[in-house]
């Protein structure tokens, strides 16, 4: 799982967890987990709290899409 693959399936997934995220791509839910925290610390995802609970959630932030599109779209080397 790389950057490119989990801020597209944020893209297409909004408001998802960890253990959806985790399974849909196939990895550790630590593993999906600490991907997640690192996107929302560059600022390109943001996560809340659903309901009231414990759980956290995920969705790509403004930053996420521009960067999506940034990795969609450049010139291959």
């Amino acid at each position: 799982m790389d950057k490119l693959e989990l801020l597209n399936y944020l893209s297409c997934v909004p408001d998802v967890g960890v253990a959806d995220i985790s399974a849909s791509l196939g990895v550790h839910r630590a593993t999906a987990s600490m991907a997640l925290l690192r996107l929302s610390r560059q600022g390109l995802a943001r996560r809340f709290r659903y309901d009231d609970t414990q759980e956290l959630r995920y969705r790509i932030s403004d930053r996420g899409m521009a960067r999506l599109d940034y990795l969609l779209n450049a010139p291959a080397r």
